[in-house]
């Protein structure tokens, strides 16, 4: 089986993997340093299309720099590359911005998967893949969220 170039070997090694990716699929990311070797993964859909699918699973640490990077690199990109100063209106400068965080992508250490998948059969099959011996998902929640902190102007 391979997840992107990453090639994995047996059946137990296999199964292994997909229990790791369902668990990483449900943890949220965190800023806590404690939890910073903590895998997590989404699904996400590919730039311009809600049928095709990215899994991306990384550690908390990976992810955040990653999302770091980006952020420069767009705060620096977009405004020297769209001719209004602060966002892009051109097919040029749309060209310009996906070169540089393909480049900051591509320059971002390991410790991170990203691979196109077909969404539904992933999760459906995850759904038949057990949970590793001893490990308790977290119960799903039916509440709503908590409402705003913050009191109401009047």
């Amino acid at each position: 089986m391979y997840l992107g170039t990453i090639q994995v070997h047996g059946e137990k090694n296999i199964v292994k993997t997909l229990q790791a990716i369902k668990i990483g699929l449900q943890l949220p990311y965190s800023n806590d340093p404690k939890l910073a070797n903590v895998v997590v993964c989404r699904i996400e859909d590919q730039a311009g299309s809600h049928i095709k699918k990215w899994l991306i699973c990384g550690t908390n640490r990976t992810l955040a720099q990653q999302r770091a990077a980006l952020h420069t690199a767009m705060v620096t990109t977009v405004p020297a590359a769209s001719q209004s100063g602060s966002t892009c209106t051109s097919t040029a400068c749309y060209e310009q911005v996906i070169a540089v965080l393909n480049e900051t992508l591509n320059s971002l250490p390991g410790n991170y998967l990203h691979t196109s998948v077909n969404g539904p059969a992933l999760h459906a099959l995850l759904e038949k893949i057990p949970y590793p011996q001893g490990y308790t998902p977290a119960p799903t929640s039916t509440t709503a969220p908590a409402a705003p902190s913050h009191p109401s102007h009047v």
